[in-house]
């Protein structure tokens, strides 16, 4: 887990025993300044998005040894302004969420840039403000667009498939605080949020 506050993270074996930790407070390799989430790849490698960081992403072995530093602060294919997200597909690819530059890039596993899609507005594919990102089994991607307080559904290459939601406190319904999207093995989409309290589960129609 992302500790932001202390600039470092921890991990837990699936019953909740501390293993290690690793980070402290600072620019170098290794060290965070508002590490904001993180994901993991097939190999076991994490993904840490250094958001404070120069909108760096940093990879670590699974024992927390610094491995790379992947993108730079900026506006260009590779670069990253207000990183809030990250996700890698099963085969490896890295998905960026960008809350500032209201889009999505696609890496691949060396960090090489690959593709990217999105912009500011409401219309299908547009984004204002997201802030999360997860993909299911099959490499759909699915995004929290908090200023539109919907979720958006994609195919691996960007290509709009659907979306969901609207602002208020109902069922299917979303404040901008969404937080956290996770996807499981039965694409079941589970949705955080801090402003409605409460955890929304949807299930993909077949």
């Amino acid at each position: 887990m992302a500790d932001r506050d202390n600039y470092r993270i921890q991990k837990f074996t699936s019953s909740g025993a501390f293993v290690t930790k690793w980070g402290s407070f600072g620019r170098k390799n290794g060290q965070f300044d508002f590490p904001y989430c993180l994901s993991a790849d097939n190999e076991g490698y994490i993904y840490v998005v250094n958001t404070y960081n120069n909108d760096s992403i940093q990879k670590f072995s699974s024992s927390g040894i610094f491995t790379a530093r992947i993108g730079s602060r900026g506006t260009g294919d590779g670069q990253f302004t207000g990183s809030f997200g990250i996700a890698l597909d099963g085969k490896g690819y890295i998905y960026i969420v960008e809350k500032d530059n209201h889009r999505v890039q696609k890496l691949d596993k060396d960090g090489k840039f690959v593709t990217k899609w999105g912009s500011y507005g409401s219309d299908d594919g547009q984004f204002i403000y997201p802030r999360g990102i997860s993909i299911d089994t099959s490499g759909n991607v699915y995004i929290l667009d908090n200023g539109n307080y919907r979720i958006e559904k994609f195919s691996s290459d960007g290509k709009f498939i659907t979306k969901w939601g609207k602002i208020g406190s109902g069922s299917g319904e979303f404040q901008s605080g969404m937080t956290g999207i996770s996807v499981f093995s039965d694409k079941a989409v589970y949705i955080l949020e801090y402003e409605n309290e409460r955890v929304q589960k949807f299930i993909p129609k077949k």
